[in-house]
């Protein structure tokens, strides 16, 4: 973005060409930008599945989520952020025939499709939310329980500072028990 402003900066906008010429280094810039999208989507996907799936073993069974409904969230979303990077990609590189998508029936059906995918991206972040309250409390949590989770999940940047250490805190808990202390301990327990 800097090189974007730095050469818009430079130019001097005074014909079409010029603008043409603008807009054209702009485009150039786009798989660049395409690319750290697709980069920060996995990772960012990669954490919810982390969570969401990790976190089945600390709960308890009683209260364990069922992981279909995530799985479908998150193919509907995998499918929707492919398809707009590949419409993307499309469209930056036939900026001519622009036109032609820009049909009130490829805008309905790209706004439908948009409200889907953001539906289920929504349903992602609250099942990450669910998941991780009830893997921390135990039990089986409201709606109401999660919002503040919901939002960490949302906001990953600013939530993953704050979830991913209870997370660590949780899991080296579960692997590392702490020992019983010598005068607890009832050796008839352990015999054969």
């Amino acid at each position: 973005m800097n090189l974007i402003f730095t050469d818009r900066g430079n130019m001097q906008l005074q014909s079409e060409v010029d603008a043409e010429a603008f807009l054209a280094n702009i485009f150039s810039y786009m798989p660049w930008l395409i690319a750290l999208g697709i980069l920060i989507s996995f990772v960012q996907f990669a954490w919810y599945i982390s969570v969401c799936l990790g976190l089945r073993k600390y709960t308890p069974e009683s209260v364990r989520l069922n992981k279909t409904p995530f799985s479908i969230a998150l193919s509907l979303v995998v499918v929707y952020i492919l398809c707009m990077f590949s419409g993307l990609a499309y469209v930056f590189q036939d900026l001519e025939n622009m036109e032609r998508w820009m049909h009130p029936q490829f805008i309905l059906g790209f706004v439908g499709f948009s409200v889907f995918g953001g539906l289920a991206m929504l349903y992602l972040l609250y099942f990450t939310a669910k998941t991780y309250k009830t893997a921390i409390v135990k039990r089986k949590v409201a709606r109401e329980e999660v919002i503040g989770e919901f939002f960490m999940s949302w906001f990953l940047f600013v939530g993953i500072w704050l979830m991913q250490p209870k997370i660590n805190e949780m899991i080296e808990g579960e692997e590392n028990p702490t020992l019983a202390e010598p005068e607890s301990i009832n050796f008839n327990t352990y015999s054969n």
